[in-house]
């Protein structure tokens, strides 16, 4: 079975941080190197991808092939936990409660393949502190199909604190069934539901007009992330002839192992009228 690697969050930057020059793929017995990809959240249930990537074409396109099979060990200082394999191909859970992690522990995945052992290690970052928004009630006027605007001109301010200058990203889902669109102008086929901000190391983000598509109901998560995040999330933006190694925290393979925590909030957008 094939299929495209899904990024939670960010979709397919390890797929760009491994697709790069093709000379340089050639160069390695791409079938050799797993992509691993597991995010630990506190109190959710543990689930690991694990692919190969596999050049489409001549181009710079790769697509990943599920590795099924695997004993998959995460640890926990001296407790160990064996993952199953999912009715999913190449997907790794474990359901039992008895292990669920918990911010502030570090947790280690180590698995053999082909003669190699894959290993990597993480620690689960503190929630984000003093997570508030602006205004989490906001009108904005309809923009009808020839007109221009944005409907509103001041930004949501979304703030949190920061004092170490830690990473983070803001992650937007649009949560109403219907596409309610404010600017007429747009394809409701073209704009997305769910968008995140880069990589941040401040205490805050502005929401702008342009970012909010419908009226209706968002999710605002704020996600403290680690390094090894952050890394990956910078190395796809680097090009192909940039990139020499893609940044990864598995040993002997591509992707990444590391814990994630969040805080949410919640924006309601109401249409007003511009005779208000």
């Amino acid at each position: 079975m094939k299929r495209t690697i899904v990024i939670l969050f960010s979709a397919g930057f390890i797929l760009g941080s491994i697709s790069c020059e093709t000379e340089r793929m050639d160069s390695l017995d791409i079938n050799d190197i797993p992509v691993v990809e597991a995010y630990l959240i506190p109190g959710k249930e543990v689930t690991i991808s694990v692919s190969q990537p596999l050049p489409f074409s001549d181009d710079t396109n790769v697509y990943q092939e599920a590795i099924s099979g695997l004993q998959i060990i995460i640890s926990e200082d001296s407790e160990t936990y064996l993952l199953s394999d999912s009715l999913e191909p190449g997907i790794y859970t474990y359901d039992n409660e008895d292990f669920l992690p918990e911010e502030g522990s570090s947790y280690s995945m180590y698995f053999a393949y082909r003669n190699d052992t894959i290993k990597a290690s993480t620690i689960i970052p503190s929630k984000p502190d003093d997570f508030s928004i602006s205004d989490n009630n906001i009108q904005m006027e309809k923009i009808e199909e020839g007109d221009f605007g944005f409907g509103f001109t001041d930004p949501i301010e979304l703030t949190w604190s920061n004092p170490d200058g830690s990473n983070y990203f803001v992650f937007i889902e649009y949560l109403d069934s219907a596409k309610n669109l404010i600017n007429l102008n747009f394809d409701t086929a073209d704009v997305p539901r769910i968008s995140n901000s880069p990589i941040l190391t401040e205490a805050g983000y502005s929401l702008r007009p342009m970012e909010i598509y419908f009226f209706g109901v968002y999710r605002i998560v704020l996600f403290k992330v680690n390094q090894e995040y952050a890394d990956l999330f910078e190395g796809s933006n680097q090009s192909s002839i940039e990139l020499t190694n893609p940044n990864t925290n598995i040993e002997g393979g591509y992707g990444i192992f590391t814990g994630l925590n969040s805080d949410t909030l919640f924006l309601t957008v109401n249409e007003s009228s511009s005779d208000q």
